[in-house]
Parts: structure tokens; sequence; C-alpha cells
């Protein structure tokens, strides 16, 4: 439990509670070169004696782009130890959007990994970096026994959190000491969490999410982290039995993806194991194994009921960044699929403006509600209604007090990944008058397996062709992370609908495109030159394409010419399946970034596995 509304104070109370128990393991596979927390602190403690000695001053802002890896840990703490506030920024933040937020959280100071020699070229230009520091960092000086972690008050900034992370869009969300400490508590006292657990580290730590789930909590409660490595996708079960996992936490596409993988096991199994499927499933994760966890976005329903057929738990939550995150999570005992759960202890929910199913706007108010957005008085005003925090999200409290979301009220896109997308931004990325006259993104939902994913589809008014169109934006997109992608698009000749102001009618707009969208996905015969029919039906062509079926979970038929993203909406998950399921198939070594790499379609890939082959 938190005993002060420091971060300070409940990491050094943590340290003397736990001291030789080990915090962090790098490796799943290997419990070598694990860190016990009289290690964690030693290192927290020479980081944070070394920024104060570069002249950081309590609450100066200090970013951090880097990968999940341990220094992660020191160095959010060690920004804490010295009275400063963490930045954290997503890796693979396009370089111009790095440099805006830097600018407009005065950042003094960055961290970086230490191979990206491109980012660390391009923040040289900057003239309001002072510090570049590389992770894995030298080894610091020890720092002296009366060194002592910089006093803060429970309203200092701890972590400014940017929730688009691009252009001006970005909105500083400012979270207190308080606000985390207190938001540890409510997730203390769900009794969820104990000393004896260890949770295995997949999502990235710049999101609220993950930085309180699998970082703040665990460190705070005796948890073991263990990391996992980038194949965590195909190895998963593999790393969680070795390493004796007992809670993953994730987020609604892994979910997915695992759902899939069952479901198809299960299909393939004879009659006589059938019977012994919960078995089976609950001895694939290991005899540790408790539950997982879900957040970021809403879980299909169906995925968590069939888990439950298995034998296994999800509990859905809910939260935002502006909330520390957490608000609600399932009870163990008593989860019910569709549900959020129950507000956690400390935290309330309220609904507003309800119509007669009595379906209104979420409102939250707790401790753990942030201080406000960053120089945007106006909107953090606008943000809160009686002291009660708008979310813009609609749901409803059933009789028992559970949570269920059943909509969002404001413009923005939730991806099944847990990614906030806002759509006018993708609009104003993508959007070139030569090739399109009109856009709007929508959030389309697919199906996949027994579950569903979220992209981005744009209907667009264009008088160029879909081959054109295709080759604009996936060169387009190349500027922008790989959840940002459009993977889909619908070309009409009509102007779009609008309000008398000019704004797109979304909802308009979803409602009478997406039987057209949705028709679209029932794809036709394509001709093919005969050198293309020959690539094809290659032994090569015939396994690639049987790769990608696997892998991206794709029953309509498969052409040379389709993007891998914009045809097949392979996202960035399922980019990591398709090159893990062709390296396997082929036993050659792929770049998992090879949309970027100049692999766009079908043919590229087969292209590149033939040339791969008789290297």
């Amino acid at each position: 439990m938190a005993r002060s509304y420091s971060l300070n104070e409940n990491f050094v109370n943590s340290v003397k509670r736990f001291r030789k128990k080990v915090i962090i393991q790098p490796n799943p596979l290997d419990p070598r070169g694990s860190i016990t927390y009289e290690e964690l602190n030693k290192s927290v403690r020479a980081l944070a004696y070394y920024l104060l000695g570069l002249g950081i001053k309590k609450g100066d802002r200090v970013s951090i782009v880097l990968e999940n890896r341990p220094e992660w840990a020191v160095i959010f703490f060690a920004i804490a130890y010295s009275g400063a506030i963490v930045v954290p920024i997503a890796p693979g933040t396009p370089h111009k959007d790095i440099s805006l937020i830097l600018a407009d959280s005065g950042s003094r100071f960055i961290f970086i990994q230490e191979e990206n020699i491109e980012l660390r070229a391009f923040l040289k230009t900057l003239g309001n970096i002072e510090k570049i520091i590389t992770a894995p960092f030298e080894n610091f000086q020890d720092a002296p026994e009366s060194f002592k972690p910089v006093t803060v008050e429970p309203d200092d900034l701890a972590a400014l959190l940017y929730t688009s992370g691009t252009t001006q869009e970005s909105k500083g969300v400012m979270l207190t000491h308080k606000n985390l400490c207190a938001n540890f508590s409510s997730i203390d006292k769900t009794g969820l969490f104990t000393a004896r657990d260890s949770i295995l580290a997949i999502l990235p730590l710049f999101h609220s999410y993950a930085l309180m789930t699998t970082l703040i909590t665990p460190v705070f409660s005796g948890i073991r982290i263990v990391y996992a490595p980038s194949d965590w996708p195909e190895k998963l079960t593999q790393y969680m039995k070795e390493a004796g996992i007992s809670i993953l936490i994730g987020v609604p596409q892994i979910f997915s993806m695992m759902h899939s993988r069952i479901m198809k096991k299960i299909n393939e199994m004879s009659r006589f194991y059938k019977p012994f499927v919960k078995l089976l499933a609950k001895r694939a994760f290991g005899r540790r194994f408790r539950f997982f966890v879900s957040g970021g976005a809403k879980l299909d329903k169906n995925i968590t009921e069939d888990f439950l057929k298995f034998g296994l738990k999800i509990l859905e939550g809910y939260g935002l960044t502006e909330t520390s995150p957490v608000v609600s999570i399932n009870p163990l005992k008593s989860l019910r699929p569709g549900s959020c759960g129950k507000p956690v202890q400390d935290v309330f929910v309220e609904v507003i403006n309800k119509n007669k199913e009595g379906v209104g706007e979420i409102t939250v108010k707790g401790p753990n509600v942030m201080k406000g957005y960053y120089k945007d008085e106006a909107k953090t005003r606008s943000s809160f209604k009686d002291g009660w925090l708008l979310t813009g999200d609609l749901g409803y409290i059933d009789s028992d007090g559970y949570i269920y979301i059943t909509g969002r009220s404001k413009e923005v896109i939730v991806l099944s990944s847990g990614k906030n997308i806002y759509p006018d931004e993708i609009e104003k990325h993508y959007f070139v008058e030569a090739f399109v006259k009109e856009m709007c993104v929508l959030g389309i939902s697919r199906q996949k397996g027994a579950g569903k994913i979220e992209y981005l589809h744009a209907v667009i008014v264009s008088d160029k062709t879909r081959e054109e169109i295709k080759e604009k934006f996936e060169e387009i997109g190349k500027g922008l992370p790989g959840y940002k992608h459009i993977m889909g698009f619908t070309i009409i000749k009509e102007s779009l609908p609008r309000t008398v102001l000019g704004k797109l009618k979304r909802y308009e707009i979803e409602k009478k495109f997406l039987p057209v969208i949705l028709e679209e996905g029932k794809r036709k015969e394509i001709l093919l030159s005969g050198e293309e029919k020959v690539l094809l039906e290659s032994n090569i062509g015939k396994k690639v394409v049987a790769c990608i079926r696997e892998a991206l979970d794709i029953k309509t038929l498969i052409s040379l010419n389709d993007s891998i993203e914009l045809d097949l909406g392979a996202d960035s998950l399922g980019i990591i399946e398709l090159v893990t399921a062709i390296e396997k198939c082929f036993n050659v070594e792929m770049d998992e970034e090879m949309v970027k790499s100049g692999i766009s379609t079908v043919k590229d890939l087969i292209l590149k596995v033939k040339e791969k082959i008789h290297e």
C-alpha cells in the first residue's frame, strides 16, 4: 500500500522492504543478470546524483525515447529522485514530432538508445537540448551515502504524457506524484497483486497504462518484472512458462491473437483430446499463471467468454491517461464479460446526460485525476464539470456497480491495440490535393478469427485510380508510426456530408458507407499476366501466400499486387507474425520493418524471399 504521495518515498520504502529480492529479470529464459532492489536502488541513486551534477533542478523536464529495457526503470525513478519531471516519448515517433514535444515540454535533457544514431544526429541540430544520454549507459559514480532524494510535494508534477504524440494536436497530460501514488494505492487495495507474482512486460512503457501496471505497481509491490524480447508474439507461452509468469497485462489486440491461435489448435485436435482443452490451456501458460489483465481499449466479450471456457480469466479494466490511468477493473472472483469492472477504491464514477436506456457520458473523480493539460487552461476547464473529469466515453453502470462502455462521444478512434487516433490529424497528413479532394478517416472493425480488430479506413473523393492512390498512400505512410497508417480506402465521386460550418459528419459518413466498405472486402478474381501467374503459382509463391493466410488470418483471395497493409490489413503485430512465419517456413532472416524497406506488396515479399533463398 502506498505510504505517501511521493514516488521517492514509496521507492525508498520498497527498497527497504524487499532489499535482496529480484525486481527485474532482463531475459525470460535466463535468470542471470537479474537485478535486486538493492542493485536497482544503487543505479537509481547514481544516475540521480549524475543528473543533479549536470545542473538538473527540481521541476525540470527530462524526456525518454527508449524501447522497454531495464534502464527504463532506472531512468524513471532517477528522474523522480532528482525532483525532475519525466516526459516519455514513443520510440519511432517522427523526428519532427519529437522536436515539437521537446519544445512544448521544455525538456533540457533526453535519454535515447545508443544504437539510434539518426535520432542522436537530429537532436544535435536542436538548440534546446543540453544533454543527450544514451542507454545502455556508462557506470556512473556511486552516490555518497548522505545523498537523499529531492523532497517533493504531492501536487508537484511527476510526469508529462502527450496523448496524441504528433503535431499541434498533442496534449500534455500533467500527472502529479499524488496522482500516480494514489492510483497505485487504489490498485494495491484490490488485492489482485502480491509480492509472490511475476509479470511479463510486453506493453511499451511510454504509455500510462504500462507505466502504472508494469513498472510503478510492481516496484512498489515486490512483483518481479520480466522483460520480453521482440519475438514475444511467437514465443509468448514459452517465455511465460520458463520465467514462471503469474500475470500477463495486455491490450485486446494481444488477446485476440492468442484467441485465434487457441481456437486453431482446438479445431486441429482429435476428438480424444478435446475433453482436456481446459487442462491443456492452463498448462500452456505455466503452473504459476493466475490471470490476464486487459485494458487500453474495449475487449470483445466473446473472447472473455471463450477464455473462461478454457479455464483462463481475463480481467478487463478501464482508464485514461488523464486518470493515471486506472479507473476500474473486474474482480477476480466475479468478473463479468463485456464489462470493464467496478471502480477501484477512492475513484468515483458517475454517468451524466443519460438517455432512455441509461447510457450517458462517463465522468470520473478522485486523487488519480490529472492536474490538467500543460499550457492549456481553456482545454483543462472544458474537460471538467463540477469537479468531475469528462471522459468523452459513453456507457452505463448496472445495478451491481459494473461499468459498461458503449461508445465514444469524442472524435477519437481507439484501436484494438489501445492506441488513440485523432482522425483529423491523419487526414491532414495523407491529404495531397493532386490525389484527394476530400477525405474522412474511420475506425473500421473487421473479423479476425473469432475476435475483431479495428483499423483505419479512409473514404475519399478522388478522380485517381485505386493503384495511383495506393502507391501515394504507401509513400506517405512511411512518415508515420505503423498504427497510424491508413490500411484501407474506398473511393467515391460525391461530396462528403458536412455541417453548415463545414465539419465532416463522421457518424453519417460511417453509417452511409460502412455497407460499401464491408462489401469491398468480398474480393473478386484479378486477371494476372502469364509471368505473374507463374510467380504466384511457384513453390515459393504458394508457401508465401500460405504464410500470409495463416499469419494475417486471410480467408479471401490474395493477389500479387495486394498491399500488405492497405489490402490485407496487416498492423504492426500482424507484420511481426508474418515475418516470424516467413523466417520459420524458409529458414531465412527477414527485416522486421520489411514494409518500410521496400516490401509493400505480396509480389515484393515473394521476390524478396526468392532473393534470400538464393543468396
